[in-house]
């Protein structure tokens, strides 16, 4: 039969306050099931629900308390930034049926506002991809020149060859 050792523990003296010590739930492997989560579009109650924490002061405690953590939700930022700019490319193609052109913007503006802020002026500027169709539809010249109108629209870049902002 193993002998089972005493956990030794410091003298308490009189009056002596000793403070709890609280255990955490905090586990290393955590930083890769966010990351998993942000690369599925998930955001962080989605992260919350996978790794099992009903708090978010809890979430944003240990990022400030694990550098481990810190970078992977810095990871997870960027995962789910490209998840999201990967489904704006396929639905700007006419690859996703049913794609809600607003839904994704209105996503993008708000998770990604350093990136994708609406002008100063607050106005909307809509841009009805729907009429892109698809490649099949298309030619691909025709293709490229309606992306470029309409980066044009959006002023993302200056088109050559094409009417003025002063003509339309």
């Amino acid at each position: 039969m193993k002998k089972i050792q005493k956990i030794k523990t410091p003298e308490v003296l009189e009056g002596e306050v000793i403070p709890k010590v609280r255990k955490t739930k905090y586990d290393p492997r955590m930083c890769n099931k966010i990351i998993e989560i942000a690369e599925q579009g998930g955001h962080i109650p989605a992260m919350l629900k996978s790794i099992g924490v009903r708090s978010k002061d809890t979430f944003y405690r240990w990022i400030n308390e694990y550098p481990e953590f810190k970078e992977a939700y810095e990871a997870s930022k960027l995962a789910s930034q490209a998840f999201y700019e990967e489904v704006l490319l396929a639905g700007a193609l006419g690859k996703i049926k049913g794609y809600n052109f607003n839904s994704v913007a209105m996503v993008m503006n708000n998770k990604f506002p350093d990136t994708y802020k609406r002008s100063a002026t607050g106005s909307n500027t809509e841009v009805n991809i729907g009429s892109i169709n698809t490649v099949e539809q298309l030619g691909g010249k025709e293709l490229d020149k309606k992306i470029q109108l309409l980066q044009k629209k959006l002023n993302l870049i200056p088109v050559e060859g094409t009417e003025s902002d002063s003509e339309q």
